[in-house]
């Protein structure tokens, strides 16, 4: 099974990764909190930020999505 990741923001509470599942062709993030839920893009971008370290994951999820796109 082959599992890409990219840390979208991070802080002294942990992390918000991307995850890709290669094989599945699955792609989910997950969050700083432990034992937390896997969360679809679509939940996590239809998710209103509570927190700076969401907010800066929300938005790089973002960025890399309009690169990805738009070909830069």
């Amino acid at each position: 099974m082959t599992i890409l990741k990219r840390v979208l923001a991070e802080d002294e509470t942990g992390a918000w990764v991307l995850y890709f599942n290669v094989d599945e062709l699955w792609p989910y993030v997950k969050g700083p909190t432990p034992g937390g839920r896997d969360l679809t893009i679509e939940d996590f971008l239809n998710s209103i930020p509570r927190d700076l370290i969401r907010e800066k994951a929300h938005a790089a999820l973002m960025e890399l999505l309009i690169s990805a796109i738009s070909g830069e």
